[in-house]
């Protein structure tokens, strides 16, 4: 029979989600971060494993790699490269350094329950975010989504995000609540790539969630309630104490 479709290559993908391409995030270290304390190591940081450390500033010096023996301390600004696969899992990780220092920024008000989402967004012809700081743009204070990371894809940024002047064509990388990301369908400066939306964990609730389960399992396991029973009350116990 005739082929009429190309025949795909393994690996191929029709978005850049999980391509190769790195976001530069920049992390100021504040007292009490995981990270201070930790050294470089062959001019890695082990703590960070997956992801490349680009330069790090402290103490008013800038350094590159391959970086000697550095401990890190408050103050120390570090820059970092990183897919968006490999950003994604480090926030899906509760004890991950990556995760402690951003989820102190994010605008987030405590009572809504909402979850958080990691979104992409490009910055869209004719955007009053050209030209702009990233720092400039007031991106947060009028969404309430926290910009962490930026790509550029004609090539890879080597300066502070500080210093970068965005350009049509960039794509950053958003954290925010849920209504917040949707909110973002709205902004004429920006255009969401709805399909990279993705929920982070909260794992505040994990340990309700656990007793919950567990007090399931228990109640049918004991034979004293029917099974159908327990896993119904277990399901709304989980809706009611806002877990789900």
């Amino acid at each position: 029979m005739p082929r009429i479709l190309k025949t795909r290559e393994a690996g191929q993908d029709d978005s850049d989600t999980d391509s190769g391409r790195q976001y530069i995030i920049e992390l100021r270290l504040r007292y009490g971060d995981s990270l201070i304390g930790s050294e470089t190591a062959a001019g890695f940081l082990p703590a960070l494993s997956g992801m490349t450390l680009q330069m790090i500033e402290s103490g008013g010096q800038t350094m590159l790699p391959p970086f000697d023996d550095h401990t890190l301390r408050a103050g120390d600004k570090l820059f970092i490269a990183a897919t968006r696969r490999e950003i994604a899992d480090a926030l899906t990780q509760k004890e991950h350094p990556l995760r402690d220092h951003l989820m102190q920024l994010v605008p987030t008000e405590s009572d809504s329950g909402e979850d958080l989402m990691l979104a992409e967004l490009v910055v869209a012809p004719g955007s009053r975010m050209a030209q702009r700081a990233i720092g400039q743009t007031g991106f947060t204070h009028t969404t309430d989504c926290l910009i962490i990371g930026l790509q550029r894809r004609s090539r890879m940024l080597r300066h502070e995000m500080s210093d970068i002047r965005l350009k049509a064509g960039d794509v950053l990388l958003v954290i925010g609540q849920q209504s917040a990301i949707e909110g973002l369908r709205h902004n004429r400066d920006t255009l969401l790539m709805e399909w990279s939306a993705r929920e982070l964990p909260r794992f505040e609730k994990a340990g309700r969630a656990r007793l919950i389960f567990g007090a399931t399992v228990l109640a049918a396991a004991s034979g004293f309630v029917p099974i159908v029973l327990a896993a119904l009350a277990g399901a709304v116990g989980m809706v009611a104490s806002g877990v789900l």
